[in-house]
């Protein structure tokens, strides 16, 4: 996976963190999916997108099929 300017990507964190700053926050570039903490965005882990599929269907539940 080619690593993006993270500045220019579109940062997400769940609706349960408000405006809290202890938050894992999630963008999804063309190539994958990159994890960081909020506090220290500039330590990012990038993983596959199977990868961040099984951990939210390991806590959520299967999620639906998108094509």
């Amino acid at each position: 996976m080619t690593t993006p300017d993270h500045d220019r990507l579109t940062w997400r964190k769940s609706t349960y963190s408000a405006n809290q700053t202890d938050c894992v926050e999630l963008a999804w570039p063309a190539a994958g999916a990159l994890f960081r903490d909020s506090k220290n965005p500039h330590v990012v882990m990038a993983v596959e997108p199977v990868t961040v599929t099984a951990l939210i269907t390991s806590v959520k539940g299967p999620m639906p099929s998108c094509g």
